[in-house]
């Protein structure tokens, strides 16, 4: 007798509040997937701020649109709180911080890793923002190193703040 399909493994929204933004995470499918706003209305995945676009963006699974990650975990310590996440596509693994920038009151700090074993289609992070009148896709990669050694982990940081999609160390806007 045929065993019948599992039901879709679920978890609950994760609501974090850094630097006066409201971050929103949400399982979808087989990741989480987050929303940024800094209005005081909870990031919703439906509109206003930016959201994460996720699968792939050029058709192939193993170089999503942003990074994936199926394991998130929020740290607190001395009163600061991070959000911690893991997770892979294909033969690469991916590990990022969030928190507020120490550096830039009022923003929010992504720190992102990517251990590749193979020379990507593309690697970045993806955002939507979806304003009254139109629609911005704004895309943060790495900045290409020259190195073609295989396995090596990619690293770049940006910040979303009130203003924007900063890229910081390592990256560029796309």
């Amino acid at each position: 007798m045929p065993s019948s399909p599992r039901p879709a493994k679920t978890r609950p929204a994760i609501h974090v509040t850094l630097a006066g933004a409201d971050i929103r995470f949400d399982w979808q499918g087989d990741r989480w997937t987050h929303a940024v706003r800094f209005d005081g209305a909870a990031a919703e995945p439906s509109g206003g701020g930016w959201h994460s676009v996720e699968g792939s963006g050029g058709g192939d699974d193993r170089w999503p649109a942003s990074p994936v990650f199926v394991e998130l975990n929020t740290h607190s310590v001395a009163g600061s709180v991070a959000v911690i996440g893991l997770g892979l596509a294909g033969r690469s693994h991916f590990s990022a911080s969030v928190a507020a920038d120490s550096s830039s009151p009022g923003a929010i700090r992504f720190d992102i890793a990517a251990r590749i074993h193979e020379v990507p289609l593309q690697l970045g992070s993806t955002y939507e923002s979806v304003e009254p009148s139109r629609s911005i896709l704004v895309r943060v990669e790495p900045i290409p190193s020259p190195a073609d050694v295989l396995p090596r982990t990619v690293e770049w940081s940006y910040r979303i703040s009130p203003q924007g999609i900063e890229p910081l160390a390592g990256a560029r806007l796309r």
